[in-house]
Order: structure tokens, then C-alpha cells, then sequence
């Protein structure tokens, strides 16, 4: 299943954004930012709202987590959150056991893919997104985006904020590389997760 919705939001602002004046890098990052709030209901430097059950909280996982760009010596940590995560899929064992290398992580996916970890208070990785150059042919015309390769997040630190807060570091990394939005090919158990988070 693709969820194409991160698109729509852009096209509109854009629409919406003609004859305002400006330089086209000023109109640009307005848009682009226009759209991220649109998304996440807020800028990407506002704290996360809270996730669980409606409480004003802070979540232990929320609690001190950061996220930054992976560099090679955290392909280690990586690799582990990706296999505990493909682990916890809903596919027969020895499928997820075969299929687990092509999962895997390494040194030429850093010069082709953004890896963000996050990382927490005990630095510790605890979920990785990739994303990498989408396909034009899998976007709007007229548009560039980034391809939202793999969200993983270890299983103890499942339902407590970690996935959300990698979308929103994600977001940033639109603003950071000039690019429309991003997509999202999204298996259909994982479509209601993305959608909530407005996609």
C-alpha cells in the first residue's frame, strides 16, 4: 500500500502559496514548513504531543530521547534494533529468518541512505529510520521527495513515541534537503500507524 497524503499537503500549500513574493529557496521553506505543521500539528522543533492514552506525561521512552544522523560505527546497534523488529513480524519464522540480510544495514547504505537513529538517555538505539532519493516515477509530477526506506523500533520500546519522534527528525530532513515531502510505502498493518500521524 502507498500512502501518497504527504504529497497532497505540499501541493496545496503550494497552491495556496503563489504570488506571495520572495525568492524561490524563501518560498520553498516556507512551504515546506507550512506543510510540516500541517502534518504534525506543529513545527518540528515544538515538543511531541503526547501519544499514550491522552496524558500530558512524558513517556519513559519520550524522556531524554534524541535523535541524530548514523554514522558507521553505530551499524552495530542498527543492525540489532532492524533484527529484533523483523522478529516481531507476523510471518512465518524461517521467512523472516531468510529474508533478515536483506534488511541489514551497512557501510554503502550510509553513502546512498539517511540513517537516523534514536538514541536513549543511555545512548542506547532504540529505533532507526533509512530513507533514500524516491523514484520520480512514484511521485507527483513536478515533485522530489524522499522514500522512507524502514521505520524500526526495538519491541520494548514499542507504542511509547520512538517511531514518532524519527518521523519528525524525517520531516526535517525535507526541510534540510530542499525536497517536496516525503513518501511512504507502507505495508497494510503498518497503515494505521501513518495515518495517525497524517499520512
Amino acid at each position: 500500500m502507498v500512502i501518497r497524503a504527504r504529497f497532497g499537503h505540499f501541493e496545496r500549500s503550494e497552491a495556496a502559496g503563489k504570488g506571495r513574493g520572495g525568492d524561490e529557496s524563501t518560498r520553498r521553506s516556507r512551504l515546506c514548513s507550512a506543510a510540516v505543521k500541517s502534518l504534525f500539528g506543529s513545527d518540528v522543533h515544538a515538543p511531541a504531543p503526547p501519544l499514550i492514552g491522552g496524558s500530558s506525561r512524558p513517556t519513559p521512552a519520550v524522556q531524554g530521547l534524541r535523535t541524530r544522523l548514523a554514522g558507521a560505527e553505530d551499524l552495530d546497534d542498527v543492525n540489532r534494533v532492524v533484527e529484533s523488529a523483523v522478529m516481531t513480524w507476523k510471518l512465518a519464522e524461517r521467512v523472516k529468518r531468510l529474508s533478515l540480510a536483506s534488511y541489514r544495514y551497512g557501510l554503502l547504505d550510509l553513502e546512498h541512505q539517511r540513517l537516523l537513529v534514536a538514541v536513549s538517555r543511555g545512548n542506547d538505539v532504540v529505533g532507526v529510520s533509512a530513507m533514500e532519493a524516491a523514484n520520480a516515477s512514484d511521485l507527483p509530477p513536478g515533485t522530489r521527495g524522499l522514500l522512507l526506506h524502514g521505520l524500526y523500533v526495538r519491541p520494548d520500546f514499542h507504542r511509547r513515541g520512538v517511531g514518532s519522534e524519527l518521523l519528525r527528525a524525517s520531516a526535517k530532513l525535507v526541510l534540510d534537503n530542499d525536497v517536496h515531502g516525503v513518501l511512504v510505502k507502507a505495508h497494510p498493518s503498518a497503515t494505521k500507524f501513518f495515518r495517525a500521524r497524517g499520512f
